[in-house]
């Protein structure tokens, strides 16, 4: 800070102390510590104010001692508040008007005229000043608070829930609804078959009679096979057998578990051979399990020769038999192997599917037959008393003649 800024800081803090106490210190009694008359410190106030010692108004110069500050509220604000002070030249004057009331930035006290830097600064919050050093010291980091909630979460929750649950139903406890299957009544809770059937989700969830029955009577299910699946709604087993695999794989697509519908499908892919693939294709077909139909179908395009000389391929269904024959994926030597089978196919049950002969005939594709082969053909018993068969040998004849 320079000099002269100093000087107008020190004078102005003497200015302001003689006005707000110039008046009281008139009217206090002299003091019997009052060393001489021209102290020029006032010991009037006793140590127990805080150690502070003001200017005795008395020992002042006329020209500053004159200027006690009347503390008289006036009626109304004047433009300007004129202060007599020292000489120009000494004290730079101040004007208190309205609009340095209403702007304060105004009364700024501008810099002074040698130039100088001010070096006392405004204190930021980054930084602040020791009261006994003239050294610049940081606030410390403050403390993070600590978290006042804490959560907890049990590993086995769910296990043990479920556990207790099943305690519950073979205890049969707590059991709000009954299954009947048969002959075999069922008891379970509602809310664990919800929680794992979109089915009896469905029933237990909407405005339905069954969502109100205390018995729910299961038609077209396996007693056996809703046992064990209601058993596997609690604790997320289930035993899969050659014996039981069909009534659990449909007794879960009529619940739409979808988990046990995939595990089922996966197990009987396991279990494909030509003795049992074409059973396991029509099953799924009429289950609507789509990845093992598909499966099955092309295992027994593979194997079709070992296919047709099983017994499931004697027992199929004339529609069956269409679907094999029309499909372009057979793994087979030559067009005649086809046509013996469908032969095969016709003798084991003569009399009901004679009548099929014809329309099944029509899937082969005769003309791939050698002209000798056509030829035994037209003779053959089963051919020569149907015209349609006997239409299609000679389409494929003319077909060699060309």
């Amino acid at each position: 800070m320079s000099g002269s800024r100093r000087e107008f800081d020190v004078k102005q803090l003497l200015k302001l102390r003689w006005r707000w106490f110039g008046q009281q210190q008139q009217q206090l009694p002299p003091h019997p510590n009052v060393g001489r008359e021209g102290d020029f410190w006032d010991r009037r106030y006793p140590a127990a104010a805080g150690g502070r010692k003001f200017l005795n108004a008395s020992s002042l110069p006329p020209s500053l001692a004159s200027r006690g500050s009347q503390r008289s509220k006036p009626q109304g604000l004047p433009d300007s508040f004129p202060r007599p002070m020292a000489a120009t030249s000494e004290v730079p004057t101040l004007q208190f008007t309205r609009e340095t009331i209403q702007n304060p930035h105004l009364l700024e006290v501008p810099d002074a005229e040698d130039g100088a830097v001010e070096e006392d600064k405004v204190p930021t919050p980054s930084a602040c000043r020791t009261p006994h050093s003239g050294e610049t010291r940081l606030p410390s980091r403050p403390m993070e608070p600590c978290p006042s909630d804490e959560f907890f979460q049990a590993l086995n929750h769910a296990e043990q829930t479920f556990k207790k649950m099943e305690n519950y139903l073979r205890h049969k406890q707590l059991c709000d609804v009954v299954l009947v299957a048969g002959d075999r009544r069922i008891p379970a809770h509602r809310l664990v078959l919800s929680s794992v059937s979109d089915y009896f989700a469905a029933m237990f969830t909407n405005d339905v009679r069954e969502a109100r029955q205390e018995e729910i009577k299961m038609e077209g299910v396996e007693p056996n096979a809703l046992w064990a699946l209601v058993q596997y709604a609690y604790t997320g087993r289930l035993e899969l057998k050659e014996d039981n695999i069909e009534c659990l794989l449909s007794t879960a697509c009529i619940l739409q578990l979808s988990q046990v519908v995939e595990a089922c499908c996966k197990f009987l892919m396991k279990q494909l051979h030509p003795s049992n693939c074409l059973g396991i294709r029509s099953f799924a077909d009429a289950q609507g399990c789509t990845d093992l139909h598909k499966v099955a179908h092309n295992y027994t395009m593979e194997h079709f020769m070992e296919v047709i000389r099983n017994q499931e391929f004697l027992l199929l269904p004339a529609t069956e038999i269409a679907k094999l024959l029309a499909s372009d994926d057979m793994n087979i030597p030559s067009e005649e192997t086809i046509l013996n089978a469908l032969l095969t196919w016709v003798q084991h049950d003569l009399e009901q599917r004679k009548k099929d002969l014809s329309k099944l005939l029509a899937y082969i594709r005769l003309p791939l037959l050698a002209p000798q082969f056509l030829a035994d053909m037209e003779n053959n018993v089963l051919f020569r008393d149907d015209i349609e068969c006997q239409k299609l040998i000679m389409e494929a004849m003319k077909y060699h003649l060309l």
